[in-house]
């Protein structure tokens, strides 16, 4: 009966965190391309298809997602079954984090909770939390080999410690291998902590370890793949060749510093700002008069002196977000890079607002307003976008392009999306995904071209095309980075439009600013661009073409 009292904050603040998520979570499809290819990577491995096992270098999750998918492939929407289980993930995730700095912190139950709930509601965790992504399934284990390096740090468990370090960090490396942000924190951490020969000890264990993983992972794509290359041949292509070089041929640097800035001010709780202002101002406050004796015994509580601060490891939490925060913010965007960066500096805003020494009593009142004003976010910037009409798509195809008494549905080609399959293939209808380069005068000309073709066959596209940069017969944003395009008008022209549906999901703010990393684009050109088609009404296309 103790344990539930003690824990009942986590279960109050798992049960806030779940609500939140999965709110008309049921009413969706898979939001991206991501998205998407994860679900099939899961389907496939279920099928015994193993050739996307090390797609986005992630064996791990769809390792983890194929598991959930086997359990709930009887259910209709498995794909919704799946986020679930991961965002469930996610949640255990936060809870961990905030479960290890409710004691660092000393912080009381009723504290730990409004700490959970102001992390969690992240829009942008919210959001992530609603989809299949990588990010979801590292968290736990970045922060498990966090506490690990702690303890090396705080509580000299050097040699289970680093074992564990290593375990846990290649585990997060096999969900996604972004993870890699983690290493310069913890080698220099291990560095300053140990004498040189004790450093290079624990980076050859560290080292050994993940190149067992690495090792496996190779052997299991040789085994079932015929490949020696196919992990880390995949590495190799995430980090060296894909994303924005992929489309733009430009390079990883980029110089957009106040990308992110930006992106808190417009999608997350500006408040944070205030919240790592004020933990700086600790910071250099109490190093600037760390040798001042207390000689008054009328000191204010909420002063810390220097060696409060590192039993309470704010340097420590500190410096990891700084190592994260820094590098990125000469990379590549897309707010998912700062994922870890927003999550702590949400975590350090709450101790702030708590006891922080400019605030005094009004800092609760800040963090309920903080926890409001993420809720409000959420409603805006999400909910508002969580009705799906890819339902109602495959359910005209069915009804409508039936061929003959064996129910056999006509073919359906998709262009610049995705999105459709998890619909299509839960009404068990045939698609063929047409390649980028596809040119339908082409097809017309050669009816050998693609497979079996018929003298008539259908297109299916949405505007996600304009994020995918594959729109058929249109200008496209990548073309210039005025936003001169004009889809509807160019399928018009060429194709019968057979049906049209709206499509709120593909208006969603957060699709545009996280494709920014894969279209070259800065924040604003990304936020114009969610502008125009917001205002244009993003929308399902059936199109019939005719030989």
């Amino acid at each position: 009966m103790n344990t539930y009292k003690t824990h009942l904050w986590l279960i109050s603040a798992f049960i806030f965190l779940f609500l939140l998520r999965f709110f008309r979570l049921s009413e969706l499809g898979l939001h991206d391309y991501d998205a998407i290819t994860n679900f099939l990577a899961a389907k496939k491995l279920i099928e015994g298809d193993f050739s996307m096992l090390f797609h986005h270098a992630a064996p791990f999750l769809h390792s983890f997602d194929a598991f959930f998918y086997l359990i709930f492939q009887q259910f209709a929407n498995n794909f919704t079954c799946l986020v679930y289980a991961e965002s469930a993930l996610q949640i255990i995730a936060i809870l961990f984090l905030c479960l290890i700095l409710k004691k660092d912190w000393k912080f009381s139950a009723t504290a730990a909770f409004f700490l959970a709930v102001f992390v969690g509601s992240s829009p942008l965790l919210v959001y992530s939390g609603r989809c299949l992504t990588i990010d979801n399934g590292s968290l736990l284990f970045i922060f498990l080999a966090l506490n690990q390096l702690r303890k090396i740090t705080f509580e000299e468990e050097n040699n289970k410690s680093i074992i564990y370090l290593s375990i846990y960090f290649a585990i997060a490396f096999g969900f996604n291998y972004k993870s890699v942000l983690i290493l310069p924190f913890v080698f220099g951490y291990l560095f300053y902590q140990n004498s040189f020969i004790d450093f290079i000890k624990k980076i050859a264990v560290l080292a050994g370890i993940n190149s067992l993983f690495v090792g496996f992972w190779t052997s299991i794509g040789k085994f079932f793949l015929g490949k020696w290359t196919a992990y880390l041949g995949n590495l190799y292509y995430l980090i060296f060749e894909a994303h924005q070089r992929e489309v733009t041929g430009e390079s990883w640097l980029e110089f957009d510093l106040f990308y992110y800035f930006k992106y808190i001010f417009y999608f997350e709780n500006p408040l944070i700002w205030l919240g790592m202002g004020m933990v700086i101002f600790s910071v250099i406050k109490t190093f600037l008069k760390r040798n001042e004796t207390k000689d008054n015994k009328n000191t204010k509580t909420r002063s810390f002196d220097w060696k409060e601060l590192m039993n309470q490891k704010i340097i420590f939490w500190l410096l990891f977000l700084a190592s994260i925060a820094i590098p990125t913010l000469f990379l590549e965007k897309a707010p998912r890079i700062w994922i870890l960066v927003l999550i702590f500096a949400y975590c350090l805003s709450v101790w702030a607002f708590l006891f922080g020494e400019l605030l005094n009593k009004f800092g609760k009142w800040l963090l309920f307003l903080g926890i409001f004003y993420n809720c409000l976010l959420i409603t805006v910037n999400i909910y508002s976008y969580s009705t799906t009409s890819y339902d109602k798509v495959t359910s005209f195809i069915k009804e409508n392009l039936v061929k003959n008494k064996l129910d056999k549905t006509e073919k359906i080609y998709l262009k610049g999306t995705l999105q459709p399959i998890p619909f299509l293939e839960k009404e068990n209808i045939n698609y063929f995904i047409l390649p980028q380069d596809f040119d339908t005068d082409f097809i017309i000309k050669n009816k050998n071209t693609l497979n079996s073709i018929d003298s008539v066959f259908y297109i299916l596209t949405d505007d996600y095309c304009v994020l995918a940069d594959d729109c058929l017969e249109a200008e496209t944003i990548m073309k210039d980075k005025k936003i001169k395009y004009s889809i509807r008008k160019s399928y018009a022209e060429k194709y019968k439009l057979i049906k049209e549906w709206k499509e709120p999901t593909l208006s969603e703010p957060f699709l545009y600013v996280e494709h920014s990393q894969y279209l070259g684009l800065n924040f604003f050109e990304s936020h114009d661009l969610w502008q125009k088609q917001l205002q244009d009404s993003t929308t399902i296309r059936l199109y019939k073409v005719l030989y």
